[in-house]
C-alpha cells in the first residue's frame, strides 16, 4: 500500500480510501441497500489487512452513522498507534 501525508498533520494515509456510504443499519432508518455491522465487518477487516487506513465516513447527515458500524466492527483497529 502506498501512503501520503495528510496535509500538514504528519499523518500517513493510504492512497486508497474505503468509502463507507454502503455501511449502515437498514432497520435504523438507513437505505435498504446498506450493509449492517455483520455484513460490513469482513469488508472493513480486509481493507485494514490490505493497509487501507483512510475511511470516508459521513455521506449522510445523520449523527453517528459510520461510527455505529465501523467502530463497532470487531476488525477495527486504531489508525494511529
Amino acid at each position: 500500500m502506498e501512503y501520503v501525508k495528510l496535509g500538514n498533520t504528519g499523518l500517513d494515509v493510504s492512497r486508497l480510501c474505503l468509502g463507507c456510504m454502503s455501511f449502515g443499519e437498514p432497520d435504523q432508518g438507513y437505505p435498504k441497500w446498506t450493509l449492517g455491522a455483520e455484513d460490513s465487518r469482513p469488508i472493513i477487516k480486509k481493507a485494514l489487512e490490505l493497509g487501507i487506513n483512510f475511511f470516508e465516513g459521513k455521506p449522510y447527515s445523520r449523527e453517528k452513522w459510520m461510527d455505529s458500524v465501523c467502530i463497532d466492527a470487531e476488525s477495527f483497529q486504531p489508525l494511529i498507534p
